[in-house]
């Protein structure tokens, strides 16, 4: 690889690494009379509407949203007019004069109109350059989520203007789900590009139906038949470990999954936590699992399990620029006297996956090193240093077959823990030989095949259970408006009813998440009318449950907010088909972080460097011991 694209790449997947999480901007993008695409400003706020009437004065505003936003960059090209407007530009991103092909999926999911007619007429106005390909892809469901009818419109990638038509049957369809999926060329074996070549132009896309644009028919208006008040709801006491005997869908479930719709509220993590205790206490949970890589996870199990060794304060420096909250440290403490007291030992670990080898490396290393605290395993200490130096690369699959076979992690850690470890550089080996957008595109598949394995590993008695916190849009059922199913979805299919998702919203308030380059507070906008928010808002009550069966069943606007400021992203979904039950918090406090964090730029590299800098002091590994374990590997 040449040096330049070898430094970058090192730079990038650091920095990457922060900015991927949960991550969707939007765009606005109107439709009007023939449905122009028409993108704003970034700081204006971003609204796709269809012009559907909700009622005589409101109208319904979903967005789109791009995946890889990272990777892409949306604009309107103000350089170009065509038909008497300036198109929507979509191309690559520059990282030091280098950039990886274009790949990015746009997303809009639309409450469909009852028109009576069976057949939609799609019309789809573009032009590229060095695209592989381009597709739109339209997916209808009905009234419970069912994906009744898809199909897909072949875009052209030839140069020029082109308009690509289709009529799809769009029999019963309650909600239509719209995804603009390009692929640039890829040429080169690094997966990085010299030139900023790849490039999509949107004019507009026209649906119609009956000869009328689809704007122009009426929407039902589900809200006016959803009726909740004080009798369909279950109030929850705060800081209450016995809140969750209110709760019916945490009570007999092999594995639940609390799924926030939004990050960085404190409130939120304070009720999460004491649901996570309810399900230790009182429904055998013998595994709790955060959205937190799975190998940063093996510390903060190492001190739960009570290793004197893994110490407190390099914990919470792990969590200082996640987005939970300082009482779950206080968990992790209260877990490690849990299990002091109890023969059963509770596990606590993560689902997720570090998508940088680097900083996935340093997880490991400083996993390894106070395991080895004696120095007695010349092996183990010489893997460290492999793994602290070796860049963005693991050990060579031999030395790691090698120790396997010597059973050294069995040693030091029992057989269990050996067998998660070997997991997690099994996945490292195969993460390596993924091109970086393909590892978001599977970040919810390694997500659940993290689950089964933990689950088979660590639950053999069938009475124990598990315990998932992370966000909804990960723990969903259903997930028609994104490219790849969802953990929810996999882990539906797998474990059937023994998997049940809670899903936790708020209304009002503030939350900590990312804006920009750093960590500062948002005030959560007023909730869209006749949104799921708004309706549960209506209910008195400062925190509260919603059993199964008071679930609306119609489809609603819900807020979908991650890792980033993305205040006004919401989704239409039917409430039943993304989970069993929901949670409602009226106003969320802000997670609270140390002074010198907030505000902070998020540069990983200063991270990663401070780490690998207090790492290397602590290897004491001579020439003579890496001869000795090259003789044992090679």
């Amino acid at each position: 690889m040449p040096q330049k694209v070898q430094l970058w790449k090192s730079t990038y997947l650091l920095t990457y690494n922060l900015m991927f999480m949960k991550n969707k901007f939007a765009l606005l993008i109107g439709l009007i009379s023939v449905c122009p695409l028409i993108l704003a400003q970034k700081t204006m706020p971003f609204t796709y509407n269809f012009g559907f009437s909700i009622n005589k004065n409101e109208k319904v505003i979903p967005e789109w949203s791009v995946s890889q936003e990272p990777l892409v960059n949306v604009s309107t090209d103000t350089s170009l007019v065509f038909r008497g407007k300036h198109p929507l530009k979509i191309e690559q991103v520059d990282y030091m004069s280098l950039y990886s092909p274009l790949k990015c999926t746009l997303q809009q999911t639309i409450l469909f109109p009852g028109t009576g007619n069976d057949s939609l007429s799609v019309s789809f106005t573009c032009k590229s350059s060095h695209l592989e390909a381009l597709d739109l892809i339209l997916m209808g469901t009905d009234g419970k989520d069912n994906i009744i009818c898809q199909d897909t419109v072949p875009v052209s990638v030839l140069d020029g203007w082109h308009t690509s038509k289709k009529s799809i049957g769009v029999k019963d369809v309650v909600m239509l789900h719209l995804s603009i999926r390009v692929k640039g060329e890829n040429r080169q074996r690094h997966y990085y590009l010299d030139k900023k070549e790849q490039f999509l132009w949107i004019d507009r896309l026209e649906l119609t139906m009956g000869g009328k644009d689809l704007s122009a028919y009426p929407v039902a208006n589900y809200a006016d038949s959803i009726h909740l008040s004080q009798e369909d709801i279950v109030p929850l006491p705060w800081n209450d470990p016995a809140a969750g005997s209110g709760i019916a869908s945490l009570r007999n479930r092999k594995i639940v999954a609390l799924g926030e719709a939004i990050h960085g509220s404190q409130s939120i993590n304070k009720l999460a936590i004491e649901l996570m205790k309810y399900r230790i206490e009182y429904e055998r949970c013998k595994l709790v699992l955060l959205e937190l890589p799975l190998q940063k996870m093996l510390y903060v199990n190492r001190f739960a399990q009570g290793d004197e060794a893994f110490e407190p304060d390099n914990i919470k420096e792990l969590f200082d620029y996640a987005l939970f909250s300082d009482e779950m440290f206080d968990f992790f403490a209260w877990v490690k006297k849990y299990n002091a007291e109890n023969d059963e030992k509770v596990w606590v670990l993560g689902t997720d996956f570090e998508y940088a080898s680097r900083n996935r490396n340093l997880d490991l290393c400083e996993y390894f090193l106070p395991l080895n605290r004696t120095g007695s395993c010349l092996e183990m200490d010489t893997l460290c240093d492999l793994l602290a130096r070796g860049g963005n690369s693991v050990p060579d699959y031999s030395a790691m077959k090698y120790l396997y076979a010597n059973r050294f992690f069995e040693s030091h850690t029992g057989p269990t823990e050996s067998r998660i470890i070997e997991h997690c550089l099994h996945i490292g080996q195969q993460a390596n030989t993924l091109l970086d957008n393909a590892f978001f595109e599977m970040r919810d598949s390694i997500m659940f095949d993290n689950l089964r394995f933990l689950y088979t590993l660590l639950c053999r008695d069938r009475q124990a259970t598990v315990t998932v916190y992370t966000h909804l849009d990960h723990a969903k059922y259903i997930s028609p408006d994104d490219p790849k199913p969802s953990f929810g979805t996999l882990a539906k299919k797998a474990f059937g009813e023994d998997y049940c998702c809670i899903g936790i919203f708020a209304g009002k308030g503030e939350v900590l998440n990312n804006k920009g380059h750093s960590l500062a507070v948002s005030s959560l906008s007023e909730p869209v009318k006749n949104s799921f928010e708004d309706l549960l808002g209506r209910i008195p009550g400062d925190c509260f449950y919603l059993p199964a069966e008071s679930l609306p069943r119609y489809p609603l606007f819900m807020r979908r907010m991650g890792y980033y400021d993305t205040n006004n992203n919401y989704l239409f979904a039917i409430p039943p088909s993304l989970m069993e039950s929901a949670i409602f918090i009226h106003r969320s406090e802000a997670l609270t972080k140390r002074p010198c964090i907030l505000g902070k730029d998020l540069y990983p590299n200063e991270t990663f460097i401070n780490r690998f800098m207090r790492l290397t002091k602590l290897l004491k590994i001579t020439d003579k011991g890496h001869d000795k374990m090259k003789g044992k590997y090679y």
